[in-house]
């Protein structure tokens, strides 16, 4: 696979499942999954790595991964049988619904077992804050200098009036848990009603314990996905919640 470059699977015709000209491609072909462009990192392959070997979470299992002589990245990996949650949840009952809430409950629940040191990604790289655009620093030793970095992105106005206020209501005494930082409907693959495998795990590593819980409100749709929080998340932040949205509308990034 190492030499088997994404020009070369093209010609070959492989089914595309998603494709991004700007930022990241994504090709099947058979049961193997390439993925690539200038938003995919080697981070992310780690991370996928770490997952499976440490947690009962469901992740491909990556065959390999390599950087192109353009500077992208590719991660070549196993495809997943399944449909993603986002396509199947409009048709699904209530019970299904909550079928589905509670293995996700169990997921994050395996994740949160595992305690970190430090907040960064996997292996002691950079931490991530993806908004609007994507916010990179650290590792951090401490949570507060992690705040400090959420801040630092702050617009000159806001950073005048609000830079104390957001000191004194962003505490620094949370857990450090394994986190994935962005579970939303299309990161999800479903088979028969199963969970099958959790995608996209660029924003991943270890984060204060109510990041996970903040992150998932950043993707809402008019679906009634958040009315099924209470029975994914094993324990919620409102005021971690209500903080980050008001540093959300302040931030440049």
């Amino acid at each position: 696979m190492k030499n088997l470059t994404i020009v070369d699977l093209q010609c070959d015709g492989p089914d595309i499942v998603f494709l991004s000209t700007s930022r990241r491609t994504v090709l099947r072909r058979g049961n193997v999954v390439i993925k690539s462009g200038s938003s995919v990192r080697r981070e992310e392959a780690d991370t996928l790595r770490f997952v499976r070997q440490n947690t009962s979470v469901p992740v491909p299992e990556v065959y390999d991964d390599y950087p192109q002589s353009d500077g992208t990245h590719v991660i070549v990996m196993e495809y997943v049988e399944g449909e993603p949650l986002s396509e199947l949840w409009p048709t699904l009952s209530n019970e299904e619904k909550l079928e589905i809430s509670g293995q996700l409950r169990e997921i994050l629940g395996n994740l949160r077992e595992k305690r970190g040191n430090y907040i960064g990604g996997i292996g002691g790289t950079a931490a991530v804050d993806s908004r609007k655009t994507t916010l990179v620093g650290g590792p951090f030793a401490t949570e507060m200098q992690f705040n400090d970095f959420l801040q630092s992105d702050l617009i000159k106005a806001a950073q005048r009036r609000f830079s104390s206020t957001f000191s004194k209501v962003m505490t620094s005494t949370h857990k450090i848990l394994l986190t994935h930082g962005d579970i939303n409907p299309r990161n999800i693959i479903i088979h028969n009603r199963r969970i099958t495998a959790v995608l996209d795990w660029e924003n991943a590593g270890w984060y204060p314990e109510y990041w996970e819980y903040v992150k998932f409100f950043s993707a809402l749709d008019d679906s009634d996905w958040e009315t099924y929080t209470k029975h994914i998340f094993p324990q919620t932040y409102p005021q971690e919640l209500v903080n980050d949205l008001l540093l959300g509308q302040l931030l440049r990034h």
